[in-house]
């Protein structure tokens, strides 16, 4: 009931305001294939050989120390990585294909710590075209990271640890890994589309001052632009931009959890575990920001 509410909300909006409708649409479409596909198809058509049994030896081998620190196994260190480099939503797809065995708690740390912004997408999006600071967007990268290993702690001690996870995705084939990429590309651009045109309409309504925070809590590049030209400290600009890169709004969410529901992860301990993720974000980068300035200061 809730879909056909949402859905008949949406047909009205494209009824009223069709001219707007296809300028938000627009926007997301652009920002889908100049930001985002350039930084994340490469690693969702190579992803099928990053989760194979014998890349999970590997992971092992050279990586297993990583995830051990997490309490994770480790194999984790393979997710961990596509998750840390290609961003979201590959870092899920990753957990979906290697979490079986894991329990409840392990798989939610596992599903924050392979989540958030690619460091291309940092450097090329928000440090070439918004901030225009190749170096800031680096550290804000690292923050990002850093900012994962407290949620995942925080939120894992959340859960009650249940049965050992088997993944759908161990029961099912691969389809040929370029077309699989595509067609998650196509799946990704409308997600973004739609949710930007709810940002829209919601910013119109509720007012354009509301639009960093509105586009922040709803689709990631979107919110990322909307923060960036907003008006305050720079300080404080960064620390948000972060903070939406790291929570990946709804539009993120909703892409991750089509995959780690594959994995038994609910979805209102997810969004709960993004949420941490974006306000220690936050509080990172602003600390970093003030710590900088006061030895600038000084020096």
């Amino acid at each position: 009931m809730w879909g056909f509410c949402g859905a008949v909300l949406f047909c009205g909006l494209l009824v009223m305001y069709p001219t707007q409708c296809r300028l938000w649409a627009g926007e997301a479409i652009v920002d889908w294939a100049i930001n985002v596909t350039p930084s994340l198809f490469p690693f969702l058509m190579v992803l099928p050989y990053l989760c194979t049994e014998e890349a999970r030896g590997v992971y092992r081998a050279l990586l297993g120390w990583l995830p051990r620190l997490f309490g994770l196994p480790g194999e984790a260190a393979g997710p961990m990585a596509v998750g840390m480099l290609a961003g979201s939503p590959a870092g899920a797809a990753a957990v979906s294909r290697s979490a079986g065995g894991m329990t409840r708690s392990q798989t939610l740390r596992l599903s924050v710590l392979a989540s958030g912004a690619g460091p291309a997408f940092y450097v090329s999006f928000v440090g070439g075209a918004l901030l225009g600071d190749g170096g800031t967007a680096r550290r804000m990268w690292l923050c990002q990271c850093l900012a994962a290993g407290a949620a995942a702690w925080m939120a894992g001690a959340c859960v009650r640890d249940g049965e050992r996870t088997e993944t759908e995705a161990s029961k099912t084939g691969w389809t040929h890994p370029v077309t699989r990429a595509a067609g998650q590309m196509l799946v990704i651009g409308g997600f973004m589309t739609l949710f930007s045109v709810a940002g829209g309409a919601l910013c119109r309504y509720l007012g354009e001052e509301y639009r960093p925070f509105i586009m922040a809590a709803l689709e990631m590049t979107g919110g990322a632009r909307a923060v960036a030209g907003a008006i305050m400290a720079m300080e404080w600009k960064r620390a948000l931009l972060g903070a939406a890169c790291a929570f990946g709004g709804a539009s993120i969410c909703a892409q991750c959890m089509a995959e780690l529901k594959k994995a038994g992860v609910r979805t209102g301990e997810y969004v709960c575990a993004k949420l941490i993720h974006g306000i220690v974000d936050f509080w990172l980068i602003l600390g970093a920001e003030r710590v900088q300035k006061l030895f600038s200061i000084g020096g």
